[in-house]
């Protein structure tokens, strides 16, 4: 039940609306843009949660055996990607092993691979996103807490977009941001 110090992620990733250069990866199957979100031990938590860790990407979340298999980070160009992957880490119960990987892109996408994630002792798994604070979240369908194996699938999260435009945009900083500072046309 570790977690690493900051790993720079190369890019500035934009989740839930806050730009990050660097991530924690916990030895517990996720990634967090906190500080110190801790290790997560012991079981993946239902998502929202509150209760920490928060802000995190979770690929399997639950007590895995780090000291097996392997968790490698590194970053991938055209385009830009920083992606932690997960090698055959056994749960600490013994049965079973989590192979897959996390995949961030610069466009602000988030990608699960599960390679292949199978339990043989009914281990509590939790894949999905959480935002900061823990009071928004995802999971895939029977993800979220819960006993799941999975082979060969994926899923991709892409955050919402939309355009500002003000109207008339006189006096304005900016007519195209979504916060924009208005100035008076005289003291």
């Amino acid at each position: 039940d570790d977690a690493t110090g900051s790993a720079p992620i190369g890019f500035p990733f934009i989740y839930n609306g806050i730009s990050y250069t660097n991530v924690v990866i916990s030895t517990n199957g996720f990634i967090s843009f906190d500080a110190a979100p801790g290790a997560g031990c012991c079981t993946g938590q239902l998502l929202p949660n509150v209760s920490t860790p928060n802000n995190l990407v979770a690929l399997a979340w639950e007590d895995l055996n780090a000291s097996v298999g392997q968790i490698t980070y590194y970053n991938l160009t055209s385009p830009d990607r920083f992606v932690v992957r997960y090698n055959g880490v056994p749960y600490l119960s013994g049965g079973g092993s989590v192979t897959g990987m996390i995949i961030l892109y610069q466009t602000g996408e988030v990608e699960i691979h599960s390679t292949s994630i199978n339990s043989t002792s009914a281990e509590v798994i939790t894949q999905g996103l959480e935002f900061q604070g823990g009071t928004a979240g995802m999971a895939g369908a029977g993800r979220n807490s819960a006993d799941w194996d999975a082979t060969n699938d994926a899923y991709r999260f892409t955050p919402n977009s939309f355009n500002i435009s003000w109207s008339p945009a006189t006096l304005l900083s900016a007519s195209n941001i979504a916060n924009p500072v208005f100035g008076p046309a005289t003291a």
